[in-house]
This record gives structure tokens, sequence and C-alpha cells, in this order.
């Protein structure tokens, strides 16, 4: 993931974003504490997939985060030209969101880059 789009995922739990590459504490009067290397989320673990989780609901906004994560995964299906029949489309669709907390935050991260 690339540091815009971790940035704004951090934004978008509204938590501080910090320069990262900095040797030395960082004093941030919006969090009111020093925090060394500041981006403590690397949106690889299951908490942060469960923080993304709850923040999209918390806005009233995860029925259109899936509707914009149905139409990626429906155009990721007709770029490998997989047409077919998809009586399992839901559970596959699921399971290709929810396959891990880096690849959920892409699309989240995706998502948010589209509405700004």
């Amino acid at each position: 993931m690339n540091e815009s789009r971790r940035k704004r995922l951090i934004t978008y739990l509204g938590e501080c974003w910090h320069i990262c590459s900095l040797p030395y504490p960082i004093d941030c009067d919006k969090c009111r504490y020093k925090k060394i290397y500041g981006c403590w989320r690397t949106f690889t673990s299951w908490t942060d997939m469960g923080a993304l989780i709850s923040r999209i609901v918390e806005k009233g906004e995860w029925d259109k985060f899936l509707r914009f994560a149905e139409k990626s995964y429906k155009q990721m299906l007709e770029s490998k030209h997989d047409r077919g029949c998809h009586c399992t489309y839901c559970h596959d669709y699921m399971a290709w969101l929810i396959s891990s907390p880096a690849h959920f935050a892409e699309v989240a991260g995706e998502w948010l880059e589209g509405r700004a």
C-alpha cells in the first residue's frame, strides 16, 4: 500500500497522521502525546481491518462501500474474461473482499480515493 492511500485511511479513521521517516519523537497537538515513527497502522492486521469496517459502518457508508467493492470485483472478473454463470457469486465476492486485511484496506483506500 502506498503512503498516500495509508494516510487517507488513517485520516478516515479519525486518527492522526505522522510522518514515519523521522528518527525522533513527534509532538502532536491533536492527539496530545508523543509518538515515535507515528505511523503504527499497517493495515495488514485483522485489528486494522476491524477498525476500518467499524468506521465505515459508523459513518453510515457501508452500502456505498459494498457497491464500490462489488463493482471492483466485477471488473476483476471481466478482466479475466470470466463471464460465465456465478451461482456462488455472493460467497465468492465476500471471500474476495475479506481475503486478507491488506486486500480489504486496498479496496477501502481505492474507494476513498474515488470520493476525493
